[in-house]
C-alpha cells in the first residue's frame, strides 16, 4: 500500500503542478501512469499480499491486477487530456466494479487470516472506482479550464479540442491560435516584410 500512496500523492501533486503550468507535470503523470499500470499487472501478486506473499487469494490478486491496471491508464489519458479517454475510463470504471464485487463476495466467506487482504482488496478497488467514475463524470474541459485559469480564450479553444480530439476545425483553431500567442496569451507581434523595390522605377546613372 505504500508504494500505491506514492503513485497516489506524485498523481496528486502533479494535477496541482499542472494548474501552475509546470512543464514537467505532464510527463510525470505519464511515467506515474505507466509505472503504477505495470505494478498492478505483471505484481499484482506482490502488492495485494498482506506482508506474507502466502496470506492472499493468489487468483483474485493476479486477476484483480489485471483489471485494475486499466484504471492508472485512465486516469493518465484524462489528466494529460489524451484522446480516447472517456473509453478508457468506461473500462476501469466497469473492470473497478467487477473488483469490487467480487472481492466482497469472496470476503464473506473468506478465512479469519485472510481479513486484512480482503480489505485491503476493498479499500484499493473501491478508490479507483470511485475516482475513475470522478473523472469521467467531470467533463474533460471542466479539467483544461482548471489548468488554463488565467487564460480563458486559450481555455476554451484548448478545451474544444480535448472534448473533440479527431475534428479537424477544432485543431486548426488551436494551432493557429498556439503560433499565434505566447504561452501567457499576448499576441505575438509579427513584422509586415519589407515592401519589394521596383527597379524599373529606379533613376538610371548617366554615363559620361
Amino acid at each position: 500500500m505504500k508504494t500505491e500512496r506514492v503513485y497516489a500523492s506524485l498523481f496528486l501533486l502533479m494535477f496541482f503542478g499542472k494548474m501552475l503550468h509546470l512543464p514537467v507535470s505532464g510527463v510525470i503523470i505519464v511515467l506515474t501512469g505507466y509505472a503504477m499500470a505495470l505494478s498492478y499487472f505483471l505484481g499484482g501478486f506482490y502488492f495485494f499480499c498482506d506482508e506474507e506473499i502466502r496470506r492472499q487469494n493468489l487468483a483474485l490478486s493476479i486477476i484483480g491486477g489485471i483489471c485494475l491496471s486499466v484504471a492508472p491508464m485512465g486516469i493518465m489519458y484524462r489528466l494529460d487530456y489524451w484522446p480516447d479517454s472517456d473509453f478508457m475510463l468506461t473500462v476501469s470504471i466497469i473492470l473497478s466494479f467487477c473488483v469490487l464485487v467480487f472481492t466482497w463476495a469472496l470476503k464473506r466467506s473468506a478465512k479469519e487470516e485472510l481479513a486484512v487482504y480482503y480489505k485491503n482488496m476493498l479499500s484499493r478497488s473501491l478508490t479507483l472506482f470511485v475516482v475513475t467514475t470522478l473523472l469521467y463524470v467531470i467533463p474533460i474541459s471542466t479539467i483544461v479550464h482548471m489548468q488554463y485559469w488565467d487564460n480563458k480564450e486559450f481555455a476554451d479553444i484548448a478545451g474544444r479540442l480535448a472534448a473533440n480530439p479527431y475534428n479537424e476545425t477544432y485543431k486548426k483553431e488551436y494551432d493557429q491560435y498556439v503560433s499565434t500567442h505566447t504561452p501567457s496569451g499576448k499576441l505575438i507581434k509579427i513584422k509586415a516584410p519589407a515592401a519589394p523595390v521596383d527597379k524599373t522605377q529606379q533613376p538610371q546613372k548617366k554615363h559620361k
